[in-house]
């Protein structure tokens, strides 16, 4: 895995994290977040479908750090996803 790859794996891991804290802080479930929306906000990447499915593969398929909504394409972060916050990931 490359340095890019990396970067893009660790704002995503990071954001979902930083997202799940504030829902759990505030007493409410967590939300199903948007991998797309997420990924938009990194400009510096422009091929925004490619990093979500490279994101989605590492973080879900690969490490199970997040799962899927069953009927759209939102994620959010599973138990081992959330005891990973606050660490840089790297590679496996």
């Amino acid at each position: 895995m490359n340095h890019e790859t990396l970067a893009i794996i660790n704002y995503v891991h990071d954001t979902l994290c930083n997202r799940d804290k504030r829902d759990r802080k505030a007493g409410r479930n967590t939300k199903w977040q948007s991998l797309e929306d997420i990924i938009k906000k990194m400009r510096a990447f422009p091929q925004t479908l490619d990093i979500w499915y490279l994101a989605k593969f590492i973080l879900k398929d690969k490490r199970g750090f997040i799962e899927r909504h069953l009927k759209n394409f939102k994620v959010r972060l599973t138990k081992k996803g959330r005891k990973r916050c606050g660490q840089r990931l790297r590679e496996e």
